[in-house]
């Protein structure tokens, strides 16, 4: 082979590598908290969401059930340590055909050689061509364990999900909520994320949004079709008051922007006997979380699928029932290894490519409903209450928080 020839071929094999990986990432998210019967050991749980038909990224319903892992990378100490913590290698939980993503979860963990602060990140290139911003992404959580001051305990990061990509209708004004919660009861709120170490080449790329902190919430009327990157910072406060964050959180995923040819709010809806937004379900030890989406068709509009971000087993089952009443059912048995806070998502697309609001819920795995006590009460049960009456006392048979 002649030089002429050997170098083209080698520029094609670059090329073809380089379009093998562009364009893949859709989807990331570190939580964390401490283990407590180790010192300076941390929980670690990621979420990523990628390309379905980028080669390793493939997932469909064999793929989850063979808890098989796929994907690649690392998650690596940027401050405070050196060196890899983690592969970034997930189990498949959910996936896309129609919008081409697969995304899952998985946890690890990770014992730091003193209290912190420590710096997390996993980073590399690159997003879907989007609209502005550059090709890179950059994930990272921030972790102290030093005992608050506020209450002598180590934090727990706060937790959060979305879909990967939220679809919407160019022209239509819309209020995203973004679920987020935390294990110790804090403040939680929101912000731009800001410098490449905390969203690579997508800082401030979605012109013309803007930003409610708490509850977390986006305020977007889109004036362009194509690709936008959302890159979130995730930050808990022992007060409403406090201005000083116990630790940072990522969350970055897609705005498909879109003219659908129909007008704002149309498409399937949700209908009024399916889980509402921002609700939050205990499952007791050794039980089983079950529910079912139904979805309403409107018009010409079809239900074409009912998306979801789920921890790692839970099952959705195909669309069932007929138009126009559709619906989906869901299933998750915890394992011990699970018990903890978990958010679940879910959305539905129409053939018009149209979805509906999405939802999320908090799931308290390996929790029950607080109960009361009844020898407790004060007064006791059936007794008269009068206008002098000044003590009431109910004990439940677990912490409320």
């Amino acid at each position: 082979m002649g030089s002429v020839a050997r170098d083209t071929f080698v520029v094609l094999l670059l090329l073809l590598a380089t379009g093998s990986l562009a364009s893949h990432f859709r989807f990331g998210i570190i939580t964390w908290k401490p283990d407590t019967s180790v010192t300076n050991k941390v929980d670690f749980q990621f979420k990523l969401a990628w390309r379905r038909s980028a080669g390793s990224f493939y997932c469909d319903d064999s793929t989850i059930s063979s808890n098989k892992l796929i994907g690649g990378g690392n998650w690596n100490c940027a401050s405070g340590c050196s060196g890899t913590v983690s592969s970034a290698s997930y189990y498949c939980t959910s996936y896309s055909v129609s919008e081409d993503w697969s995304q899952g979860e998985r946890t690890f963990s990770y014992t730091f050689s003193g209290s912190g602060p420590f710096t997390v990140r996993f980073s590399s290139c690159c997003w879907i061509r989007l609209l502005s911003g550059g090709s890179s992404w950059s994930v990272q959580t921030e972790i102290d364990l030093r005992r608050r001051s506020d209450n002598g305990k180590i934090n727990s990061s706060p937790i959060s999900a979305t879909s990967a990509i939220i679809r919407l209708q160019n022209g239509c004004s819309y209020n995203i909520p973004i679920h987020t919660d935390d294990p110790d009861g804090d403040t939680v709120k929101c912000r731009w994320a800001s410098g490449s170490s905390e969203c690579g080449g997508v800082c401030n790329a979605v012109s013309g949004a803007t930003l409610t902190s708490n509850p977390c919430t986006i305020h977007y009327t889109p004036n362009s079709n194509g690709w936008l990157a959302v890159a979130l910072t995730l930050e808990d406060f022992a007060s409403s008051s406090s201005s000083t964050p116990l630790s940072k959180v990522p969350l970055q995923f897609l705005f498909n922007v879109a003219s659908r040819g129909t007008s704002c709010g149309a498409g399937v809806k949700f209908a009024s006997s399916t889980l509402a937004d921002n609700v939050c379900i205990p499952v007791a030890p050794g039980r089983t979380f079950t529910t079912r989406i139904y979805v309403t068709e409107q018009g010409s509009a079809r239900l074409n699928e009912v998306t979801i971000v789920a921890p790692q087993g839970m099952s959705k089952s195909s669309t069932r029932g007929t138009s126009p009443n559709k619906y989906v059912d869901i299933t998750w048995k915890p394992t011990t290894q699970q018990y903890g806070s978990h958010v679940f998502c879910f959305t539905a697309i129409d053939n018009l490519g149209i979805a509906t609001s999405q939802r999320c819920i908090t799931i308290l795995a390996g929790s029950s409903i607080p109960t009361i006590v009844s020898s407790s009460l004060v007064p006791k049960n059936g007794a008269v209450i009068s206008l002098v009456t000044r003590k009431f006392v109910v004990d439940f048979d677990q912490t409320v928080n």
